[in-house]
């Protein structure tokens, strides 16, 4: 895991901010993610908060 479990800034859940395969950040529910893992991947199981987020903010950065 690339950092500790925080918790979101829009709702309570836990988050952990992963890598892309690209190189970006993104937020992933924290129980989706395993030690050791640092690369977001769907295949893993690996859910982005986005998706799940229960206060998701009106824009993102693109």
């Amino acid at each position: 895991m690339i950092g500790r479990a925080q918790k979101c800034r829009y709702c309570p859940a836990m988050i952990v901010w992963l890598k892309t395969p690209l190189g970006r950040s993104m937020p992933v529910d924290a129980e989706t993610v395993g030690y050791g893992d640092w690369v977001y991947s769907p295949a893993r199981g690996h859910r982005s908060h986005w998706a799940t987020c229960q206060n998701p903010p009106r824009r993102r950065k693109r």
